[in-house]
């Protein structure tokens, strides 16, 4: 996903820092429009300082796309209670990012992307934690309306559907029920998450706003209204 964002990012002519604890996945290679830095992203030091190298690199920071993602493995035999550590990727770290963004980005406003799933808005019975994270992420982004406005940036989600990613990969092989229910679906396609990305970037209009991404359907924005339960404004009166 970072590579082919990166990609669509440069094709805009963005100037980008990649940051993940593989530090194999972020090479930014010969492109100087690109640096990468190892990043823990449970560690807020290690977050600050990507906000840091960007700063002394390319002097802003205009674009926050909160990405990294880990999956769970089976809950009911997990004694160590690793699942922990999903959380702490999958939407403290989501958090953290955020609200780093709104710091480096209160000057001059700004954008943050935050990668959900379709997790976040269904059940996934094979992997509890991942979706609670998930949907986590999606109560943020939906919550931080009132927030984003008062510092002049836009926080947005994306919601895809399962695509050819290796966090997918990697839950297909450790997870019998998960590659029995992908096997005979149809992934989406990754340019289409990055297409997802870019809008949330680029409108001007979406704002607390989930873009989902769904096999054969495309894009489509999620609704905030839920019926006959109330919506609470976002306003502080």
């Amino acid at each position: 996903m970072a590579r082919r964002s990166r990609t669509g990012s440069f094709d805009e002519g963005a100037k980008l820092v990649l940051a993940d604890i593989n530090e194999e996945a972020v090479q930014a290679g010969e492109e100087p429009r690109a640096i990468a830095i190892t990043t823990d992203v449970t560690k807020v030091e290690d977050l600050r300082a990507a906000f840091e190298l960007a700063i002394e690199t390319f002097g802003r920071v205009d674009v926050v796309v909160n990405n990294a993602g880990v999956s769970d493995g089976r809950f009911d035999e997990d004694v160590e209670m690793k699942w922990k550590r999903v959380l702490d990727i999958d939407l403290v770290a989501v958090i953290v990012g955020t609200q780093l963004a709104l710091q480096y980005m209160a000057p001059h406003g700004g954008v943050v992307v935050n990668t959900s799933s379709i997790a976040g808005i269904v059940s996934l019975p094979f992997a509890p934690i991942y979706a609670a994270s998930k949907h986590g992420v999606l109560g943020f982004t939906k919550s931080m309306g009132l927030f984003g406005k008062k510092h002049g940036v836009r926080v947005n989600a994306v919601a895809p559907y399962f695509s050819d990613t290796p966090l997918v990969q990697r839950a297909r092989e450790q997870n019998a029920m998960m590659e029995a229910l992908l096997a005979s679906k149809t992934l989406v396609p990754v340019e289409w998450v990055v297409d997802a990305m870019m809008q949330c970037i680029t409108d001007e209009d979406l704002h607390s706003e989930t873009i989902a991404v769904l096999p054969e359907v495309g894009l489509r924005k999620v609704p905030h209204d839920h019926g006959e339960i109330p919506v609470i404004p976002d306003t502080e009166d």
